[in-house]
């Protein structure tokens, strides 16, 4: 990685006080009042990676101008956000009687990476990320997303891609920030277990994947041309149906697909045509999800606007609304916006407008606590 660009991005391109605001609750560091929470923002654990695999965990700082400063000088290939600890990590050798050093808070965090997808594309594989097969990370953030919004009330996740091959939610909500390991572990592997686990997750996504099963799989994948492959569908058929049905590949993906379909429709209970389709869409579309990353409160993750060291692309936030108009071969890059002719301005909107809801959001629950409100923790009910 060059350490110019580095250098010339963390001193000129660089968000550092709108990021810094949003890990503040959506308050500006920079405002004195009484309101301000700066301690908050104090206790924050920050990671930064160094070439050669070298990295140093628990940094803290003051201000944003303090973090700001210490990329300028020490140029790290990127950097990661951790919890909220009970001391300020910097502090943490010095000794304390009455505090002990541990993390308190921190966003309920999600990662999908597209090589999980490998077996169900053909376009791609590894690390490679190609418009086609960027569907299925855009399916996979509405998904998600409405799971959240929808079944536990979630509603200010802050969606990032990677730079290089996945996608990141950070789920700002104060319920979710303060889930507990346990919660966590729960939490995402509810998520992960999808419609084997609950009916509500079958009933939100079902739309969705029978909308786009054909589009994404049958003909952009044309996963079914290949009968390694088309065997595997046949699988969830014979599994269903107690069967050892067996399905040649034809000349197209389209033509082996139909004559599938056709056999499924032909079946005498619509219950059971149902749950077979249902089964087909799922295996193939469902989310992919890295569930350690998200099962306990001190892990660490990527840090939006951080540089991907491997493609020089910058870890931008991005709109579940306009998650079709997405383009991968647009990511701002050091190269691009050093030349002019990338910006970052859309995405940082994209985080104002998530630290504008979590400052919302902290402002009504203070509210409720002053007019003596029940404000127990949300624990889910899994």
């Amino acid at each position: 990685m060059n350490s110019k660009l580095l250098e010339n991005y963390y001193r000129n391109f660089f968000p550092c006080n709108d990021l810094c605001r949003w890990l503040n609750l959506g308050i500006d560091l920079k405002i004195d009042d009484s309101t301000t929470r700066k301690s908050y923002f104090e206790r924050r654990e920050f990671v930064f990676y160094y070439h050669g695999d070298i990295y140093c965990r628990h940094i803290s700082f003051s201000s944003a101008d303090e973090l700001k400063e210490q990329l300028i000088h020490d140029k790290p290939e990127k950097f990661g956000i951790g919890a909220v600890y009970s001391l300020p990590p910097k502090l943490r050798n010095r000794k304390q009687k009455k505090i002990k050093y541990e993390p308190v808070e921190r966003e309920f965090v999600i990662d999908i990476d597209m090589s999980d997808y490998d077996k169900v594309r053909t376009c791609c594989s590894g690390a490679v990320v190609c418009q086609l097969c960027w569907k299925f990370l855009e399916l996979a953030w509405k998904t998600i997303d409405n799971i959240l919004k929808e079944l536990f009330g979630f509603k200010v996740n802050l969606w990032v891609f990677s730079g290089r091959r996945g996608i990141h939610c950070w789920v700002c909500d104060s319920e979710a920030r303060r889930l507990s390991d346990f919660e966590r572990k729960s939490l995402i592997e509810f998520l992960n277990s999808g419609p084997n686990f609950s009916i509500y997750i079958l009933n939100i996504c079902r739309a969705i994947f029978n909308n786009r099963f054909e589009e994404i799989i049958v003909k952009d994948q044309k996963l079914f041309e290949n009968q390694e492959r088309l065997d595997e569908c046949v699988k969830i058929i014979n599994s269903q149906l107690g069967t050892t049905l067996k399905f040649a590949a034809k000349g197209t993906s389209e033509e082996t697909w139909a004559e599938i379909l056709d056999f499924i429709n032909s079946q005498l209970d619509q219950q059971k045509i149902d749950e077979i389709k249902n089964k087909i869409y799922f295996s193939y579309l469902y989310p992919r999800l890295d569930i350690y990353v998200s099962m306990e409160i001190s892990n660490l993750l990527k840090s939006p606007f951080s540089v991907h060291p491997k493609t020089g692309n910058i870890s931008i936030p991005f709109l579940v609304e306009l998650a079709e108009e997405f383009r991968v071969d647009k990511v701002p890059n050091l190269v691009g916006l050093n030349a002019g002719v990338d910006d970052l301005a859309p995405h940082i909107k994209v985080l104002n407008i998530i630290s504008d809801k979590l400052k919302e959001c902290c402002r009504k629950k203070r509210n409720r606590k002053t007019a003596n409100f029940d404000t127990q923790n949300y624990v889910p009910k899994l």
